[in-house]
C-alpha cells in the first residue's frame, strides 16, 4: 500500500514538472527589457561598427513592442537610426509610409521581418546560454551580422 502512494506521488510530481517545463518553454518574456549593445563582441562581417545601440522588447497579451536605436561613429562623426514596431503577432505593422514589419515567434526565437522602400531585412532575437541577447540581421547582398546585447 505504501509503495502505491509513493508511485502515485512520483507520477504526479513528474507530471507537474513536465507540464511546468512546457508552460515555461512557451513563455517569451525572457526577452523583455532593454538591452545594451556589446560592440566588441558583435560580428559585423565588414559592415561599419556601431558606437552604441539599444534594443527594447516587450511582449504582452499577444502584442509585441520593439524599439531599436543604433549610433555609428564617435562624437565628431555621429549618425543615428532607429525604429519602433508595435502590434499583434503575425500582423503587418505599418510604422510609417513605405515601412512595414511582421513580428512572429518560432519556438524561442523572435522573428522580425521589415520592408522599407522595397528592401527587406530579417532579424532574429534569441537568448544565448550565457544570458546574452543575440540579434542576427540579414539583408539581401550582405553577409549576416550578429549583434550581442546585455540586459541594461
Amino acid at each position: 500500500m505504501r509503495d502505491n502512494y509513493r508511485k502515485t506521488f512520483l507520477v504526479a510530481a513528474a507530471s507537474l514538472l513536465i507540464f511546468s517545463a512546457a508552460a515555461w518553454a512557451r513563455d517569451h518574456h525572457e526577452l523583455d527589457g532593454t538591452w545594451k549593445l556589446l560592440p566588441t563582441r558583435s560580428e559585423l562581417n565588414g559592415e561599419p561598427p556601431f558606437a552604441s545601440g539599444t534594443v527594447t522588447i516587450n511582449d504582452y497579451n499577444g502584442k509585441i513592442y520593439l524599439m531599436q536605436h543604433f549610433s555609428l561613429g564617435d562624437s565628431t562623426d555621429f549618425s543615428s537610426a532607429g525604429f519602433t514596431l508595435e502590434g499583434h503577432y503575425n500582423d503587418v505593422i505599418r510604422s510609417r509610409a513605405g515601412f512595414w514589419g511582421v513580428v512572429s515567434w518560432e519556438e524561442d526565437t523572435l522573428h522580425v521581418k521589415t520592408t522599407e522602400n522595397g528592401d527587406t531585412t530579417v532579424e532574429r532575437f534569441t537568448i544565448e546560454p550565457d544570458g546574452i541577447l543575440m540579434m542576427s540581421f540579414q539583408r539581401p547582398g550582405h553577409q549576416t551580422i550578429r549583434l550581442y546585447f546585455q540586459r541594461s
